[in-house]
């Protein structure tokens, strides 16, 4: 999928440089056409990403609960904040990749 995301990406690209050059006709038809590979991804793609944002928020709720109930406080905040910041990240740059699609 990700792949698809890039292709489309510089699929579009080429069309935002290539505008000036097209006539009206061409340009409808490349935008309904990448629009629609758009919806279509967005499709595919909208189910996952939900799945991943409810899993990983199940998953700093169960270790906040987890942390709560241990001593050494200092140790398991830093654990907590590191571990969860790698899936964060890479679930923001997704959402980024697709709002810069749409």
């Amino acid at each position: 999928i990700c792949w698809e995301c890039r292709e489309l990406e510089l699929r579009a690209l080429n069309f935002a440089r290539g505008f000036a050059q097209l006539s009206p006709r061409q340009r409808w038809l490349q935008h309904a056409a990448l629009s629609k590979e758009v919806k279509t991804l967005d499709d595919r793609l909208s189910p996952l990403i939900c799945y991943a944002f409810l899993q990983r928020l199940a998953y700093l709720a169960l270790d906040l609960a987890r942390q709560s109930c241990e001593a050494t406080l200092p140790f398991n905040l830093v654990h907590y904040v590191f571990r969860h910041a790698m899936f964060l990240s890479a679930l923001a740059l997704t959402l980024w990749r697709i709002g810069k699609l749409n």
